[in-house]
């Protein structure tokens, strides 16, 4: 077997089966040659680019004799910058200037802030004390982050936190603590004494969430949100203000809490509140809101009627799905509903869709005859959306058929017509005979989506010998596989991956999918930035994949030369292949036809 390598020094796995074990090979190639694989009985894997972005002990850039400490789970742009938080050590180090921000390709990072710099847009002489509370970067590579700042001017505990924002390089201050609220009256102030956030959506739109205080507020409830552009922030909601979109509502009737928010592009946001006033109490003072100021919709309220699901049915909870929405302002909600037939077996609804209306995906009760006669839901996990109108949820299965090998099922795709993409006991592409997915439960807790229709996933995998172990994998739309890209025990850089305490196998930001204002780890060229734990007790960050799939000649692309060999390898249905085009059966159903070809088409320009 010969390994595909660059003249980039890029580090690459591919990985071979024989029968029960899975051997691996590491290289980190300097020069450029092109390689191939061998056969014979071997399972093929398409190659999967591996870069290290940072890791513990390694010398820290421009920063001489520092070396990095701990390293945040990173996140990344559309551009596959990386964005790290990290402590730093080595001589002259401490704790007042031991933590900063990165943002740049792997061998490229670029300081962004760090404890000890002069902090921009300030008063001279005002530093970071503190850049460590929280960061994120948007898909157009701007930095939102909340620090700690000192000098001329700051009182610890009164006016020391501060929200920056933007570019690198034009990084300016937002909102500080001792400020006035925006739009909240001259006797309200940004609180000191609560925390002070900051995250962004895709295209940079900027949302921030302070605690408020002052003579003009009153109560226990005083958190408030903003969103829009840097300069240009709107109020959103505050809790004591009145409950919005509930014109059946007394007038006196306020919003009481606000959670669960999340925001996009277009400046619509979506949170769940609770409601307090005459009229409202323990059975319908929670609802789930969308929509901005002057245009917000109640979407669902505890208590309200659902007359779709029969007469005298009325919503039990409006418990929804955390932080779901796309730049369409598609939002997903997982309702409970209570009444005459409603029962423990089919009382939860998962919806989807623009608000007006919103469709019904699954109900638990329903039948599911792609997953076994007489099969029906038991449960229902997840429901997250992307830009393309694209849908991400778990079932739980019951039925006669069905036991712990077998009851927990992955769909995904558009929300008219969403498939069966995953099933515990079905056979896992890329991987030795007998080798079948295993533990399916946590897949969409531990999934992280783009806007393209991809999406990566942690689950486990039981050999023929029904050895379990854990695999990170990636989900290509265009060819309708779960790709393996990484496991415990490959070795990266010299050392072996592990899984970390809680015995997940990286860790990156999941959900997202849409321009939601969620930090994410997966971008639209489906690379993953991910931190990783190793056998020797150190960890590292890495920009992992995409695997590439159709390359026959191994150099890292695939171009007209793939769409030449596809004439020589294709078989038509049901033929057999040399094994030399094994990476062109894209669909892994034995042969090389026509229904590889236009994957194969739509991939022609992509590269490692």
């Amino acid at each position: 077997m010969r390994v595909s390598s660059t003249s980039h020094g890029i580090l690459f796995l591919r990985r071979v089966a024989h029968g029960r074990a899975l051997a691996r090979l590491l290289a980190l190639v300097l020069i450029a040659t092109v390689g191939s694989v061998a056969w014979t009985d071997e399972v093929y894997r398409p190659e999967v680019p591996i870069l290290k972005v940072a890791h513990e002990g390694d010398p820290v850039p421009g920063i001489p004799e520092a070396t990095f400490g701990y390293l945040w789970p990173p996140q990344i742009d559309a551009q596959g910058n990386v964005l790290l938080r990290t402590w730093i050590y080595g001589p002259g180090i401490d704790e007042s200037n031991d933590t900063a921000i990165w943002l740049g390709q792997p061998g490229a990072l670029e300081l962004v802030a760090r404890d000890g710099q002069p902090a921009p847009d300030m008063a001279e002489d005002v530093v970071y004390s503190d850049v460590s509370p929280f960061a994120v970067v948007s898909e157009t590579g701007w930095i939102a982050f909340t620090a700690y700042v000192t000098g001329p001017g700051i009182a610890a505990g009164v006016n020391d936190a501060v929200v920056f924002c933007g570019p690198p390089g034009d990084l300016q201050k937002v909102l500080q603590t001792g400020d006035p609220a925006p739009g909240l009256g001259p006797e309200v102030y940004v609180d000191p004494d609560q925390s002070l956030g900051a995250t962004l959506s895709d295209n940079a739109t900027l949302k921030v969430v302070c605690g408020t205080s002052g003579p003009g507020v009153s109560g226990p409830f005083t958190r408030a949100q903003w969103v829009g552009p840097r300069d240009n922030l709107e109020l959103m909601v505050w809790e004591g203000m009145p409950v919005p979109g509930c014109p059946e509502c007394d007038p006196d009737v306020v919003l009481q809490w606000v959670d669960l928010t999340s925001f996009n592009d277009a400046g619509q946001m979506a949170f769940r509140g609770g409601l307090s006033g005459p009229g409202i109490f323990w059975a319908n003072d929670n609802a789930r809101w969308l929509g901005s100021p002057g245009d917000w919709e109640m979407l669902h309220r505890e208590w309200q009627t659902m007359p779709e699901f029969g007469e005298g049915v009325t919503l039990r909870s409006a418990a929804g799905v955390d932080y779901v929405l796309n730049k369409h302002g598609d939002k997903v909600d997982r309702i409970r509903l209570q009444g005459p037939g409603i029962t423990d077996e089919n009382d939860w609804v998962l919806v989807a869709g623009e608000p007006e209306p919103m469709g019904v995906l699954v109900r638990e009760g329903d039948t599911v005859p792609e997953a076994g006669e007489d099969v029906q839901v038991d449960t229902i996990g997840g429901g997250y959306v992307n830009n393309q109108h694209q849908i991400l949820y778990r079932l739980r299965y019951a039925g006669p058929s069905i036991d712990e090998s077998n009851m927990y099922g992955i769909y995904f795709g558009p929300y008219v017509n969403p498939q069966l993409v995953m099933r515990e006991g079905n056979p896992v592409a890329y991987s030795p005979s007998g080798t079948v997915f295993h533990n399916l439960a946590i897949v969409t807790s531990l999934s992280a989506m783009n806007d393209v229709g991809d999406f990566v996933a942690t689950t486990d995998v039981e050999s023929a010998a029904r050895e379990v172990s854990r695999i990170l994998g990636l989900w290509r739309d265009l060819t309708g596989q779960y790709v393996p890209i990484l496991e415990p025990g490959d070795e990266l850089y010299g050392r072996t991956v592990t899984t970390d305490l809680l015995g997940y196998l990286g860790d990156y930001w999941t959900l997202t999918g849409g321009a939601d204002g969620r930090p994410q780890s997966f971008n639209d060229l489906r690379q993953l930035a991910v931190q990783l734990d190793f056998t020797d007790g150190t960890h590292g960050v890495y920009r992992v994949g995409p695997p590439l799939l159709g390359d026959t000649d191994g150099d890292g692309e695939v171009t007209a030369a793939e769409l030449a060999a596809f004439a020589d390898c294709i078989t038509g249905p049901g033929g057999e292949y040399a094994e030399e085009c094994a990476p062109l059966d894209l669909d892994l159903d034995g042969d090389v036809d026509l229904r590889d070809f236009a994957p194969l088409q739509a991939m022609v320009g992509e590269a490692r």
